[in-house]
């Protein structure tokens, strides 16, 4: 169990989560995290929070990495995985072809039960 700073930290981490590999703009973020501060207020608070947060991923050794971006800033997954990464790269029409694939052959295992009922069926009359 991680034990974050402040509840803005764990927040944000979450936001990053549900945004991996995303540049994410630092005003917007502010915005987001503090609406109603002043822009340069939120903005030094969340520099702050960034460093608590990046400081907690290391601490933590969670493999994740929040680099700088030009406006704002990204978090890289790396090899560490989570639900709502996993949602993402999941290949959807993959999964649709082999739950087909597995529906007709379990399809096919019925209707073979099925004559082989009927056949014992026939043949004991």
């Amino acid at each position: 169990m991680v034990h974050f700073p402040t509840r803005m930290t764990e927040e944000l981490l979450a936001f990053f989560l549900c945004h991996p590999d995303q540049g994410l703009n630092k005003w917007r973020l502010a915005d987001l995290l503090w609406p109603d501060m002043s822009k340069d207020r939120a903005l030094h608070n969340l520099h702050n929070t960034m460093y608590r947060l990046k400081r907690k991923l290391k601490e933590q050794e969670i493999d994740m990495s929040i680099q700088k971006t030009n406006e704002g800033y990204m978090l890289e997954s790396l090899e560490q995985m989570y639900d709502v990464l996993e949602y993402e790269r999941y290949d959807f029409p993959l999964a649709e072809k082999l739950q087909d694939t597995a529906q007709a052959a379990h399809g096919r295992d019925v209707a073979r039960q099925g004559d082989d009922i009927l056949s014992a069926f026939l043949c004991a009359s």
